[in-house]
């Protein structure tokens, strides 16, 4: 199961993407992360989700290879998975390309990972963690409100 979206190939699961949004994929991957959640805590890979630090960035990174990479190259019929900036890394800037935006009314930014932010309550990874157009880091939090896009080279 190397290199690119093979895996996804099969005609149901294709069909099956095609008809998920984007944000879909994207909060999937956050289902993802929060159902592992305990098992992370339980084998002390972080602390909590506000303090995700290099194991659990290991296993994040991970799952959003798989996840939200090469189902973006599936739902969109890309070659190769697309090379989008390493989930949790908040360097680079709001143009990088490809990346996945959040818009949240007439505010865009570059996505960066999923995080807790306790301001926001005690939902696990409740806050997406963006930078601005400014090169700023933010946190948002987590509502109906925000949406998300694949955005290609």
């Amino acid at each position: 199961m190397s290199g690119g979206p093979q895996y996804h190939q099969d005609v149901t699961k294709k069909s099956a993407l095609h008809d998920l949004t984007d944000g879909e994929i994207i909060l999937s991957f956050r289902d993802a992360i929060i159902a592992i959640l305990p098992v992370a805590l339980r084998l002390e890979c972080l602390q909590d989700d506000t303090q995700p630090y290099d194991d659990y960035e290991a296993v994040a990174e991970a799952l959003w290879a798989v996840f939200v990479e090469k189902s973006v190259a599936c739902k969109y019929e890309l070659p190769d998975s697309p090379r989008l900036p390493q989930y949790g890394m908040y360097g680079g800037t709001i143009n990088d390309r490809p990346c996945i935006m959040v818009y949240r009314g007439t505010d865009r930014a570059r996505f960066v990972e999923f995080i807790g932010d306790r301001t926001y309550g005690a939902e696990p990874f409740n806050a997406a963690g963006v930078i601005l157009r400014s090169g700023d880091a933010q946190r948002w939090p987590l509502t109906s409100a925000l949406h998300f896009k694949f955005v290609p080279k």
